[in-house]
């Protein structure tokens, strides 16, 4: 199994291990990250891209419509229910990543790794901020930020997290941001407000580089995290 399938599977099972301790009251608090759902709706959200992934259903990847998809077909499942059918579909895709290209397999494990933390900070159970489903998708998505750089020609930028760095875009870099791993993974992945983001150690002009950082979008008011 590849580093990307065992990190994959040790998410699942801090995901897991979170989301099964958790009262009625907390599975039903809203997410902040994802405010659209509950807590219980977002680790089903999880567990229904995993069973995508493993079946080929992956045409409409990423639109509202498959995502909803995931919750709205378990709607009636309890966390055990959930966590019995993630399991075997989990080790189907962890093993698949050894046969995918890398910039996917990388994907797959950090969208897991983003929501474990969005669930964890809707339940204030801080952890598991480091090791290497962390660093291994902090790499993905500073690589993803690298692509989407050079696509719309954004100033170069030199991203540094825990002795690591990336350039980013093309060209002359134009300044440098610098901040803790699991910062720059929050900032890289939408988490983090544009005045977090330029709470960061940065030189160059930060007012005009920091909103550039997310892959995604970015909250309008902190996370609390």
């Amino acid at each position: 199994m590849s580093d990307f399938g065992d990190a994959y599977l040790s998410s699942k099972d801090s995901l897991c291990g979170v989301v099964s301790s958790l009262s009625d009251e907390e599975l039903g608090r809203t997410v902040p990250a994802t405010p659209e759902w509950n807590v219980k709706d977002l680790f089903a959200h999880v567990v229904g891209i995993a069973l995508d992934f493993s079946t080929g259903n992956v045409a409409e990847v990423g639109q509202p419509d498959w995502t909803q998809s995931q919750v709205d077909s378990r709607r009636e499942k309890s966390v055990d229910e959930l966590i019995e059918e993630w399991s075997p579909t989990a080790e189907q895709v962890a093993g698949a990543m050894e046969h995918i290209h890398p910039a996917m397999a990388g994907l797959t494990l950090a969208d897991v790794v983003v929501h474990e933390h969005d669930l964890r900070g809707a339940v204030g159970r801080h952890g598991n901020r480091d090791g290497a489903p962390l660093d291994l998708s902090l790499n993905t998505y500073a690589r993803w930020a690298n692509r989407r750089f050079k696509e719309k020609d954004l100033p170069a930028l030199e991203v540094r997290a825990g002795g690591s760095s990336w350039n980013i875009g093309v060209g002359d870099v134009q300044g440098t941001v610098e901040a803790p791993p699991f910062e720059m993974f929050r900032a890289l992945s939408g988490r983090r407000t544009d005045d977090e983001v330029r709470a960061f150690t940065w030189t160059g002009d930060a007012d005009t580089l920091a909103p550039l950082v997310s892959n995604y979008g970015k909250p309008s008011t902190s996370l609390g995290e």
